[in-house]
């Protein structure tokens, strides 16, 4: 059999899968399967269902034989009797070369798991990335330990995405990381923020768990236990959320290297605005003066970004969104 059957519909990673569902199946982490493509490893996600994807089929030796890097725990367990162990690999080149093609920004060492719709036979792997999702949950909980083997990061990365045309719109977006070892069971908490000009629920959503860094020197060998996954909205609701107490022009939208807020409110009522990637990334924040401000925007890369504008009391006062073109 070539090698390259086995990725036939790796093309369709990003397309969006039409079901309708309220909430992430198997949040606890309690059921696991054969994988499709590698047997001898498991996934958290029946074969051809939403759930998550794990990429131990590239622990397949036309696929390149990489270490299996998520595992099913059934000894170190916040709840039940099963928690994902989530290892940071180093792929080989031929595991390597098959993500490569398709964009996927992925680096050569990690260790993922994320919610999508996979269907994995020999004759073929169709992924999917994100599962249907139709909820304006403003807060996802989950249990956590960590191990890493240096300086290193593990991350929860959240999109809601909502589709139009066969276009994704994210609608709204949060992350959490943490740094160094965490040996007993945590909280962690990943706020969502929305982008307050959309009224409409979001269709669909990416969670994202990594063992390593995403954006710079991944390490290999940390280790990531998560457990009990849970979604929120605020008592008040969504629409109490995006509700403003001020209005906001932003200006260049799109911006290259700068990007402006005039603030319509209360004089010194708007205090500060921070800026966030579509990841939920926090990458800049800057102070308002006299209802105005200016954020740099000439290290940013092109895309959308998410900004809070907040109250002298860290109230946030609107959300929204501008892009940027270089």
């Amino acid at each position: 059999m070539k090698k390259s059957l086995l990725f036939v519909g790796l093309a369709s990673l990003l397309s969006f899968t039409a079901s309708a569902q309220t909430q992430v199946p198997n949040t606890g982490f309690e059921n696991w399967y054969s994988d499709g493509i590698a047997p001898s490893t498991k996934q958290p996600t029946k074969n051809g269902m939403d759930g998550w994807w794990d990429f131990n089929m590239f622990n397949q030796a036309l696929l390149g034989g990489s270490p299996v890097s998520v595992f099913e725990e059934n000894t170190t367990v916040y709840s039940g009797a099963h928690s994902a162990k989530i290892v940071s690999v180093a792929l080989d080149s031929t595991s390597y070369s098959y993500i490569q093609a398709y964009n996927y920004g992925i680096m050569d060492t990690m260790g993922l798991l994320v919610t999508a719709n996979v269907n994995e036979s020999f004759s073929g792997a169709a992924v999917k990335l994100g599962i249907p999702f139709t909820k304006r949950v403003t807060e996802f909980d989950f249990y956590y330990q960590y191990f890493p083997t240096a300086t290193d990061t593990a991350s929860c990365n959240i999109q809601m995405w909502h589709y139009s045309g066969g276009k994704r719109n994210v609608l709204g977006a949060g992350r959490f990381v943490t740094h160094g070892t965490q040996n007993s069971w945590t909280l962690a908490k990943v706020s969502i923020v929305y982008d307050s000009s959309i009224t409409h629920n979001p269709d669909t959503i990416m969670i994202m768990l990594s063992a390593a860094s995403i954006y710079r020197k991944p390490q290999v060998g940390n280790i990531f236990y998560v457990d009990s996954l849970n979604a929120f909205i605020a008592p008040a609701g969504i629409d109490e959320l995006a509700k403003s107490s001020a209005s906001v022009e932003v200006y260049p939208n799109p911006a290259s290297s700068e990007v402006n807020f005039r603030v319509t409110a209360s004089a010194d009522a708007a205090r500060g605005i921070q800026v966030y990637d579509i990841t939920g990334k926090k990458i800049g924040t800057c102070p308002v003066t006299n209802n105005m401000a200016t954020v740099n925007t000439s290290t940013y890369n092109s895309g959308l970004y998410f900004y809070q504008l907040f109250d002298k009391d860290g109230i946030q006062m609107n959300v929204g969104k501008f892009s940027v073109v270089k």
